[in-house]
């Protein structure tokens, strides 16, 4: 008669077997399109060769082996050697970034040394039953089946860096232009539309008729007479055609360089749609609005704009609002503060939210229609004293006529999008090769501007930090660790490095954002760079591709232009 705690071991057993059998062949199955070639190549440090992945995981199991098999003898010790990790208690190992600069063990022998220990393995493991530490055995024998499946994760990410760093024979270069046009050209002043509301634009690709899209015809800008006298008596000091023509071969050389742009608010395609995000409103006992809200206000104004938002759906003075800390035990899920979408998206559930609050009070006759702030906020108490709490919530729903795909990934990829225009004016130094920002404009169109002091803080903290990581901000690597992590030695714009920055806003209201806003967080991130990089090639006359563009990279490339070390021409 078998026992029951004998039936128990058994069953334990054979499900620690068949997931061993299981675990160990995903393994083989992940490596099965390689060809042998690719087993052995490490193409970065901080990577493995598939061939040590699939060793090391059964040096594991040999470990095992050593301790609980009886006179088990180990398969070689060079792969005890090639095959350790970190365990410093099992003796010597190779380092990491060697793994793949030796070609033996090969290929064949790995996996004949796999096939090795997995039938050592089974064969301990169904001798089990005649031993008293099965229950150390099967534990260990599961720690190591997860140390292998972690490794089956590495082992695709290894593999992904493997086949992504190659490379294509290189392209034949492209014949030179016939004709090579210099300078900027002449445009007369004024206000140009881009993008929303431009007379006969189309619409972005894939988005309906209506929606925001690049194109159209200009609207013709009011010149004043000052403006006119000016361009009849020629270029102005710092404007486009002056500064051009002030080019030469001087140690300093001035550009000026644009940008058009635009960024789209809140999460791509059907992101918001599956965050389902919630903002509640409550009144208080006080006669007070208080706002639930789980978007953090970290510097940029979010409590600001939500107490605008809701004071002025409801009519009534901002010191009638209040902001709730996001406590997750008190505010619902608003999503997370990025993506530029506090102001629009969450910015338009409050508004809902509080105009929710309310409709309850006119229904419940506590208010009319028309109302001041005071008695406002005594409909608030009188309803909390008779009925109880009153709070409203409002759950986010997609804008129509806005269609995403996910199985295709097209389509609206954003409900709204903010679109600007960014000049910048450089001076570059052709001997100490520094480039420097002299002036900046930064114009935008981005719905209704809620909060003006607050909305030009947000472009200019924008732009100052564009201009860090276009000319000071360069982050040095080494062994996958950044290694200039200080403010000694990673270099950040001071205010003497900021030039003036002008800020101008179009006003196009967004019929589903907050009295009309869109976002702007991340707008000014976006055009700085290529309106500077445009701009230091209208004063040097080669072009740029890449930020930070650090003096050493003028250097090389201006000082060596003509191939004999001099300036290249103006």
């Amino acid at each position: 008669m078998v026992s029951t705690t004998q039936q128990g071991d058994e069953s334990r057993t054979r499900s620690i077997t068949d997931l061993y059998r299981k675990v160990r062949a995903r393994t083989m199955q992940i490596v099965a399109p390689l060809e042998t070639e690719d087993y052995v190549i490490q193409t970065a440090e901080f990577m493995s060769p598939p061939r040590w992945h699939i060793g090391h995981t059964s040096w594991f199991f040999e470990t095992l082996l050593q301790k609980f098999k009886p006179g088990y003898q180990i398969y070689s010790p060079d792969f005890l050697f090639y095959f350790n990790s970190y365990y410093e208690g099992f003796g010597a190992r190779i380092e990491r970034p060697k793994r793949g600069t030796k070609s033996r063990p090969t290929v064949r022998e790995t996996v004949a040394y796999r096939d090795h220990v997995d039938e050592q393995m089974l064969g301990l493991l169904d001798s089990l039953a005649q031993q008293s530490n099965a229950d150390t055995v099967r534990s260990l024998v599961r720690l190591g089946l997860e140390h292998e499946m972690q490794h089956q994760e590495l082992l695709v990410y290894d593999i992904k860096h493997l086949l992504c760093d190659q490379y294509d024979a290189p392209m034949e270069p492209a014949p030179a232009p016939l004709v090579k046009v210099e300078g900027m050209a002449d445009i007369e002043g004024g206000l140009f539309w881009l993008g929303y509301g431009a007379e006969g634009g189309s619409p972005t690709p894939g988005s309906p008729a209506g929606q925001p899209g690049w194109g159209g015809t200009v609207r013709e800008g009011v010149v004043s007479q000052e403006q006119s006298a000016g361009a009849e008596r020629g270029p102005r000091a710092g404007s486009p055609r002056g500064v051009l023509e002030g080019r030469s071969e001087s140690r300093i050389r001035k550009g000026i360089g644009f940008a058009s742009f635009m960024h789209g608010a809140g999460f791509t395609g059907s992101g918001e749609v599956y965050l389902q995000s919630v903002v509640g409103a409550e009144a208080t006992a006080a006669g007070r609005v208080r706002i639930l809200a789980a978007s953090t206000e970290i510097g940029q104004g979010t409590n600001t704009i939500f107490s605008q938002i809701a004071a002025e759906a409801l009519g009534v003075d901002d010191d009638l609002i209040e902001i709730l800390q996001p406590d997750t035990a008190n505010v619902p899920n608003s999503g997370p503060t990025v993506a530029s979408r506090t102001c629009m998206v969450v910015g338009k559930l409050v508004e809902s939210a509080v105009l929710g609050l309310k409709q309850t009070l006119i229904g419940s006759r506590l208010l009319q229609q028309n109302y001041t702030s005071a008695e406002f906020q005594e409909a608030c108490r009188e309803h909390v004293q008779t009925f109880g709490p009153l709070k409203a919530f409002s759950k986010y729903q997609p804008p129509p006529n806005v269609y995403w795909d996910d199985e295709k990934y097209q389509g609206d990829a954003y409900g709204a999008y903010a679109w600007a225009v960014y000049v910048a004016e450089v001076s570059v130094d052709m001997l100490t090769y520094e480039a420097h920002v002299d002036d900046f404009v930064a114009v935008q169109e981005v719905g209704r501007v809620i909060n003006p002091v607050l909305a030009a803080g947000q472009i200019e903290g924008g732009v100052a930090q564009a201009i860090g990581f276009t000319l000071f901000e360069n982050v040095v690597w080494q062994n996958g660790r950044m290694i200039n992590n200080q403010m000694t030695n990673y270099i950040i714009p001071t205010p003497a490095d900021i030039p003036p920055i002008r800020v101008y806003f179009e006003e196009n209201p967004y019929a589903y954002g907050p009295g009309g806003a869109k976002g702007i967080g991340e707008l000014p991130m976006d055009g700085a760079a290529p309106a500077i990089l445009n701009a230091i090639e209208n004063a040097t006359g080669v072009s740029f591709n890449h930020v930070p563009l650090m003096p050493e990279a003028l250097m090389e490339t201006l000082g060596n232009f003509d191939g004999s070390g001099g300036m290249p021409p103006s």
